[in-house]
């Protein structure tokens, strides 16, 4: 793709996800050596703030975009410094922690939201499974390597030297947001006189969005799968600590992750020319929970379970492809913003309480197994109703 505003798209999106994964494993990783139930906050932290992004879509279609993705940068540089200060005075509690986290995780989130609503404006219709696909791609490659590398880091740098670096990796992606041409939008010009009422219009015509027929009934079951994938996400740690209690096991168990996710992003292209789109998602969601499953019977076999791991990853990666483009193209490009950000907001509105029980759960000692164990069920009844949707024709993007 001859397209120079998408790559550097593509270069603000891959640099914004170093930093975010440095910060994300700095923190998970530390807090995990208190407690579970710390470990849950943490996750609670990155989470709520999907929640309420829907509340930002209406600004998100309104200003201008490059405007927005500069100020969430510079923000979370901002923060990253008010938090190694901190550290640097020895001031850094577990309150001040979550707090930096919640705010960093927004603003990082509503640039996610940005640039998931400018790809449709810089590439046709037709490639947008290539681009969703080589976001995703660039975006995995860079993950699943530095968060290998994070593991590494932590183990070998004390925090307050990586935090420091986490400020300049932070900075980056502000270089490549100027070679990032975008259309002019007609409700840009009126960006500023924008009024109270406007903004409930606008954040109301986002909502009804998810009551339409063909979006609801592919969105609603999301909510339960990520109630059960938060879990598992805050059982990571102790995941990788069943295999050997360091933090290099624990970046290398995300590199699995990563590369797995990559690897899906890339056989996806090849496998949707044969399949429709609907019908897709339905065989990955059932494959990644039918291989998570087979994760947890093969639990106790470390190779058994690193493998089986990597596959459900495969197809989740597939399967994260697939949504994006599915609502790309059926929701109006004016209203992306507005629709996308409700979206995240319904899938992820039960992640915060699936992150506490996970912590309430692995804190009273309860089996790692059983509480990996609904993600997997979820999962593998999901694809088969979603499969089922689809063959009576109730899911389509038509």
């Amino acid at each position: 793709m001859n397209n120079k505003s998408f790559y550097s798209l593509v270069m603000t999106r891959l640099t914004r996800n170093i930093a975010d994964s440095l910060f994300y494993m700095l923190a998970i990783w530390s807090l995990s050596e208190k407690s579970a139930f710390l470990t849950s906050l943490a996750m609670l932290c990155f989470t709520i703030p999907e929640n309420i992004i829907i509340f930002f879509g209406p600004f998100i279609d309104r200003y201008n975009h490059k405007k927005i993705l500069l100020f969430n940068t510079l923000a979370q540089v901002l923060l990253i410094i008010v938090l190694t200060l901190l550290l640097a005075f020895n001031c850094l509690t577990t309150i001040p922690l979550l707090v930096i986290i919640f705010f960093s995780t927004l603003f990082g989130n509503l640039s996610y939201e940005v640039e998931d609503t400018i790809v449709p404006s810089i590439v046709t219709k037709e490639k947008l499974v290539k681009a969703n696909s080589i976001l995703e791609i660039s975006y995995t490659i860079t993950d699943s390597i530095f968060n290998g590398v994070c593991g590494f880091l932590i183990a070998t740098f004390m925090a307050f030297t990586l935090y420091k670096f986490n400020i300049i990796l932070f900075a980056i992606p502000v270089i490549f947001l100027k070679n990032i041409h975008l259309p002019q939008r007609t409700n840009e010009e009126s960006e500023v006189a924008y009024s109270f009422a406007e903004y409930k219009t606008d954040l109301l015509a986002g909502v009804k969005i998810l009551f339409e027929k063909k979006v609801r009934n592919i969105l609603l079951p999301l909510v339960l799968i990520n109630f059960c994938l938060v879990m598992s996400s805050v059982a990571m740690p102790f995941l990788s600590r069943k295999i050997e209690d360091t933090a290099i096991v624990f970046g290398s168990l995300i590199v699995v992750k990563g590369v797995a996710g990559l690897l899906g992003a890339f056989l996806i292209n090849a496998f949707e020319k044969h399949v429709k789109l609907e019908t897709a998602i339905g065989i990955g969601v059932l494959m990644q929970g039918f291989t998570w499953l087979l994760m947890i019977l093969g639990i106790d076999n470390n190779i058994f379970l690193v493998v089986m791991f990597f596959l459900s990853y495969l197809f989740f990666g597939a399967t994260n492809i697939l949504f994006t483009t599915f609502f790309q193209v059926i929701i109006p490009s004016e209203f992306l913003g507005r629709a996308n950000t409700a979206i995240d907001a319904m899938i992820t509105c039960a992640m915060p309480l699936g992150t506490l029980l996970a912590g309430f759960l692995l804190e009273k000692g309860t089996t790692l197994s059983i509480v990996l164990l609904p993600y997997g069920v979820a999962s593998t009844l999901i694809g088969v109703y979603y499969l089922l949707q689809c063959r009576r024709g109730v899911i389509n993007n038509g």
